[in-house]
């Protein structure tokens, strides 16, 4: 008698008490008693105690079988017709095609800047040239610093373009850029619209 007690503390352990929606509709199962009898009961598990099984029915009733009557019990599995309760995923749009930036029109370009060297045939080298701020600052700012520096010594562009910190002025990390500054040759100006960079 003691080992069936335990036996069926085990197995009450092993399923675990089931907290009862008290909803709308009938109960699904999830639990089969088999009864020594050939007899089966479907319900939802609610406890094994004091050597009784307790089952609440689908229509809602509270029933209790004794432990010697139960040949065994078994979980259901989930029925394949019971509602998901997390949503059906949602397919991610596809990424909007990312447009090539339009071509540079030379004639409305001041100044070119690139971080990419150019083919030889396309510029004359006038000479590097170099900007810094005597404060604290973002290095995207000097872009504008330094093509006015390159329209100053008579450049079209300015290729090979760099920027970084360093000590300046009265701060430790100061924005500095620097670059090649160049003019161009009549192939450069018709090559000017396919080349990558910005005008300034």
């Amino acid at each position: 008698m003691l080992r069936r007690y335990v036996a069926l503390l085990i197995v009450g352990l092993a399923f675990g008490p089931v907290v009862l929606s008290q909803g709308a509709g009938e109960l699904k199962p999830d639990t089969l008693l088999v009864l020594k009898n050939g007899a089966e009961v479907r319900g939802v598990f609610v406890e094994i105690k004091d050597g009784q099984y307790k089952l609440r029915l689908p229509d809602g009733r509270l029933m209790s079988y004794p432990a010697g009557d139960v040949e065994r019990m078994e979980r259901l599995p989930i029925h394949e017709s019971q509602p998901s309760s997390s949503p059906s995923p949602t397919p991610f749009p596809s990424p909007e095609p990312t447009l090539p930036p339009p071509p540079i029109d030379p004639s409305s370009c001041r100044t070119f800047i690139s971080e990419k060297g150019v083919d030889k045939a396309f510029y004359t080298t006038i000479k590097d040239i170099k900007v810094s701020k005597k404060w604290y600052g973002s290095t995207d700012e000097m872009y504008g610093d330094l093509a006015a520096k390159a329209r100053q010594v008579g450049a079209d562009a300015v290729i090979n373009a760099r920027t970084w910190h360093s000590p300046s002025g009265f701060a430790w990390a100061a924005p500095h850029a620097g670059g090649m500054a160049v003019k161009w040759t009549e192939a450069g100006r018709k090559a000017l619209p396919a080349l990558e960079g910005r005008c300034y």
